[in-house]
């Protein structure tokens, strides 16, 4: 690629689609694929980055995910090239707030912590205030308040050292926003009125915002925190300014979502269900399905709790759907009317025999490899620059001549015992945390005891398919996670002896075990990934062979067994 000219007509064009992306998407989008081909034709690859900004902007307010997050990835490799450092941080950080609205914080979190490095090496304030900014609303989101307000009180640092970034953007009033929400949510009432003078100030200089649920929901959770007399008319404010953008709502997703919460929370119900039909109507056909499947539990715990019989089964074959228990449900639920409350618990013991059946698998009797896939993404969040994360790969040696010699009833078998040594597994870890508890109740002083809370560290497991298993460990050191590796080999070989099975070939497994603290660097896959390939190392002898892979800060470190 050759640097264009970026010729003032391409400029006046380009200017012209950045007008309509909001108001008018699906003709931006068709705008933009004219001037694409234009201005490859005639060379002009320096404006790309910020077509491509306006055709990733054009699909966010479309609510289409996919396309959104592929051109926002796209223009920031463009604009990164041409050096464009600010314009590429502007773009990173609506990278984020795509992950933000499907639910993926993780990946958010990860899109503002390149946005702020790349801040610290070009010294960039504004990138530095709008990536703490974001930071503050993802945390905030995940309902960690003490550290959302950390990251809000750095950005207010910058704004008040800045004060001219207040005409540089428009997210201001969503850093306002999320000042309150979070100080009220933490019950520093005196603290965040203090900011609602100021945010009433900006909201006057930001009509895009004035007539938006970020003006409107963090009035109403303080006013409704505080006992405000007008808390009524400003809930009723938020209800109507919901229903009014409904044709913008992919542009406030979690604050709508937030907003939910809280009405449900205060068991505003009437309230909660206009927003929420709004809501899914607009959702409905998007991917947003973290959304979608929230908005339905609202509902189900709604009806469940007044006793609803008529319109819950009905949701709870949404939520089932949702969930892609549609095939299940049309075979297992028959039910169509209930009369009392002792039906409806019988509706939701059956729900959760559904889930339960849908998430495990039937032969080993330990959960499947979809459960895996949810616990990484919530523990990797959790361990996110914290902790160690460790995944373990193990398939059996010689299991396909098990199965070609004996068949495969002895296979099956064979599969069956590791279930049963995993599971021993996870009631050896809760046994090792409580022992670890008492002795450090026993070491402590009687005034101090009620202090004591049980280690948060979990072993998962799962069967990903034929003789492939996972291990996920979490929370603990990985001296820890390196001696159940042990544990399992030791156990299967106890449990193969019991349960009396004779083959001539030796019945053992390979381990592969990936240990490191989830950094920016990082993808939730890569820690499947290169257990993966440690797996691959230990299978290189096939004689039940340890194969560990550490990494710290340090240089990488292997440890073979």
């Amino acid at each position: 690629m050759t640097l264009g000219k970026y010729s003032e007509t391409f400029r006046k064009k380009y200017l012209k689609i950045k007008k309509i992306s909001r108001s008018d998407p699906q003709k931006c989008i068709t705008l933009i694929s004219e001037i694409m081909r234009e201005a490859n034709a005639a060379n002009e690859y320096d404006v790309l980055g910020e077509l491509y900004y306006s055709l990733g902007y054009a699909y966010f307010i479309l609510s289409d995910t996919d396309n959104c997050t592929r051109y926002f990835n796209t223009a920031s490799h463009f604009l990164l090239h041409y050096e464009d450092y600010d314009t590429a941080c502007h773009v990173i950080s609506m990278l984020g707030v795509s992950y933000m609205n499907q639910g993926n914080l993780a990946s958010a979190l990860d899109a503002y912590s390149r946005e702020l490095k790349i801040a610290e090496q070009q010294n960039l304030p504004l990138s530095y205030y709008k990536s703490y900014m974001h930071f503050a609303q993802c945390l905030y989101f995940k309902n960690l308040y003490k550290e959302s307000l950390t990251y809000s009180l750095k950005a207010d640092e910058i704004v008040k050292k800045y004060p001219e970034f207040i005409n540089q953007t428009d997210s201001m009033p969503i850093h306002y926003a999320t000042l309150i929400m979070t100080l009220t949510a933490l019950k520093q009432y005196d603290a965040a009125r203090e900011y609602l003078e100021p945010f009433d100030n900006i909201l006057k200089m930001k009509p895009m915002f004035k007539n938006s649920p970020y003006h409107y929901v963090p009035k109403f959770f303080f006013k409704y925190w505080t006992n405000a007399p007008d808390a009524a008319l400003v809930e009723k404010q938020a209800i109507e300014n919901c229903i009014e953008i409904a044709d913008h709502a992919g542009e406030y997703l979690l604050i709508i979502n937030d907003f939910l919460n809280r009405l449900s929370e205060i068991k505003h119900y009437d309230n909660m269900l206009k927003v929420a039909d709004m809501f899914e109507g607009i959702l409905k056909n998007t991917n947003y399905y973290w959304h979608l499947q929230d908005i339905s539990r609202k509902r189900i715990n709604y009806y469940e709790e007044t006793g609803n019989t008529e319109k819950l089964l009905p949701e709870l074959k949404r939520y089932w759907k949702l969930q892609d228990f549609a095939e299940i449900a049309s075979g297992k639920m028959l039910l169509s009317y209930f009369d009392s409350k002792e039906e409806i618990a019988k509706i939701s013991q059956e729900k959760k025999n559904l889930e339960i059946e849908v998430r495990m698998d039937t032969l080993t009797e330990i959960p499947n490899r979809r459960v895996m896939e949810e616990k990484l993404t919530k523990y990797f969040e959790a361990s996110y620059n914290i902790r160690p994360l460790g995944v373990e790969m193990l398939d059996f040696d010689h299991f396909k001549e098990i199965n070609d010699n004996y068949g495969h009833q002895i296979g099956d078998i064979v599969l069956k015992t590791l279930g049963r040594v995993l599971k021993k597994l996870i009631l050896t870890h809760q046994q090792n945390k409580a022992e670890k508890f008492e002795a450090q109740t026993a070491s402590s002083g009687a005034e101090q005891k009620h202090l004591r809370l049980l280690e948060d560290s979990e072993i998962i497991v799962s069967r990903f398919g034929g003789d492939e298993f996972f291990i996920l460990y979490y929370g603990m050191d990985p001296k820890e996670m390196i001696s159940y590796t042990k544990t399992v080999k030791d156990l299967l070989q106890e449990y193969i002896v019991a349960a009396g099975i004779s083959v001539k070939e030796p019945i053992t497994i390979s381990q592969g075990l990936y240990i490191k603290t989830p950094a920016e660097s990082d993808r939730e896959w890569d820690f499947f990934q290169n257990a993966d390939k440690a797996l691959y190392e230990a299978k290189k002898e096939r004689n039940g062979r340890i194969q560990v892979v550490e990494v710290r800060d340090e240089p990488l470190k292997n440890a073979d067994e």
